[in-house]
């Protein structure tokens, strides 16, 4: 039993308690969320880059599929950026260098054109973040007859050719996506 003179002792170390558990908790969130939206971005970014700012979900969902399967075990950031690299490349100075400095907040990218209005652009950029997000929570998937390996726009038909890639119905797309031929 306890005597009243150990319970501001145990008040105390339930305060404790509490206050560590809370700060292990909040310490872990923010990372989570930083994560998530590292993710979201470079997915967004590069269904952009492949497709314009009205990317269709059916185009964005199957190259989160390829992306996914290219770098199994890796965050979607980490394959979006091995698998499109000039898309995040900070030090490209061509028409498209913008695409390298998307912002998830739908701020100016740095080196939009100058002769372009975001304003005209934002809330389209703001959708494919919403899509992107869709996506990589489950919301949205792939409509492809079975999961895509690789894409390309029409002027990789030649290489995919040669490759030997047999190319499916993803839905409405822009880009033409494959599978290997041992898949098929």
């Amino acid at each position: 039993m306890m005597d009243d003179e150990d319970l501001p002792l145990m008040a105390w170390l339930m305060c404790v308690t509490f206050l560590v558990l809370f700060l292990l908790v909040w310490a872990f969130v923010p990372t989570a969320h930083a994560q998530r939206m590292d993710d979201v971005l470079a997915l967004g970014a590069v269904c952009v880059s492949e497709a314009g700012f009205d990317v269709h979900s059916d185009e964005c969902s199957a190259i989160a599929s390829v992306l996914r399967s290219r770098c199994r075990g890796c965050t979607m950031a980490t394959a979006a950026r091995l698998y499109s690299r000039r898309v995040f490349d900070n030090t490209r100075r061509d028409s498209r260098a913008w695409l390298a400095h998307l912002r998830p907040d739908g701020g100016v990218p740095s080196h939009w054109p100058s002769n372009a209005s975001w304003a005209q652009y934002r809330s389209r950029w703001l959708g494919v973040l919403d899509l992107a997000g869709s996506i990589l929570r489950g919301d949205v998937v792939h409509r492809c007859e079975m999961p895509p390996a690789h894409w390309g726009g029409i002027v990789d038909d030649r290489r995919a050719r040669r490759m030997r890639l047999v190319r499916i119905d993803c839905g409405s797309t822009r880009n033409r996506f494959y599978v290997l031929p041992s898949t098929r």
